[in-house]
């Protein structure tokens, strides 16, 4: 949908445009031979192939319209090259849009360790954007520790690690049930209702998902022994590590301020 522009480009740069897209085309050709040879999979070779030739005509079709347009540059030869130009980009999105959809259908059984690598980073920058005082809140402290064991966790999941997985989840658990009695501490100093019950059900909700963590942890450690990759309990792992994690979040916003607020 691009306008007109007008004499004042420069033909050199529209013919070096033109002869680049133009030339894609035996590029992919090459790329779309290449995929029916070299890919193992069947359906993904398949994949690239077809979208390569249809990516390769679109190149050359905008490289045609983008010289004529050089030789001529009326307005209708301009709608015509960036027509071209939006056929070649909506080619593009369609390959990765087929890659996205490819990836989701072929995805294996969920990482656990990836996730919970991911909850323990989130976990530690939250953590590190308080400021003076407040940085040096036990809260704070605290959810620092987790964020490691966390950390500690996912290696330990990644690397199939069963007793490192039980020791960890373990730790988790004991920490989980120090944080919780810090803040109920806390909350019983707290005079808004809605801040100390939300407190309270963050309490609760570390300390059932350290039990739980420790029972998963049993299970993920005893796949790791048979060398097991089971979905569900990957998923519970990943679920019950996201519950203790925005628990402590939370829990940790409120305590520190109801501390400042003494």
């Amino acid at each position: 949908n691009a306008e007109y522009m007008g004499p004042d480009l420069n033909k050199r740069d529209i013919d070096t445009a033109a002869a680049g897209a133009a030339g894609k085309q035996d590029e992919l050709k090459s790329a779309s031979r290449d995929a029916q040879t070299k890919v193992k999979d069947k359906d993904l070779a398949a994949l690239v192939a077809n979208h390569s030739g249809y990516i390769g005509k679109a190149a050359a079709a905008t490289g045609a319209a983008a010289t004529e347009f050089g030789g001529n540059r009326s307005a209708e030869n301009d709608v015509k090259a960036c027509d071209a130009a939006d056929k070649l980009a909506e080619k593009l999105q369609a390959f990765v849009n087929d890659l996205k959809r490819y990836e989701a259908e072929h995805a294996g059984p969920p990482d656990s360790s990836t996730a919970i690598s991911s909850m323990a980073q989130d976990l530690k920058d939250h953590a590190r954007q308080f400021k003076d005082a407040a940085s040096h809140d036990p809260a704070v402290l605290a959810g620092l520790e987790l964020a490691d064991l966390m950390e500690r966790l996912a290696e330990a999941s990644r690397a199939a690690n069963g007793n490192e997985i039980i020791n960890v989840a373990k730790a988790i658990n004991e920490l989980a049930k120090r944080i919780a009695t810090d803040a109920i501490g806390v909350s019983k100093t707290v005079a808004k209702d809605s801040m100390r019950e939300t407190i309270v059900g963050c309490a609760n909700n570390m300390k059932n998902s350290g039990v739980q963590l420790k029972i998963l942890s049993s299970v993920k450690a005893s796949n790791c022994a048979c060398n097991v990759r089971d979905p569900t309990a990957e998923d519970q792992l990943i679920s019950c590590c996201r519950t203790l994690q925005r628990a402590v979040l939370q829990s940790m916003d409120n305590v520190v301020v109801s501390r400042l607020m003494k």
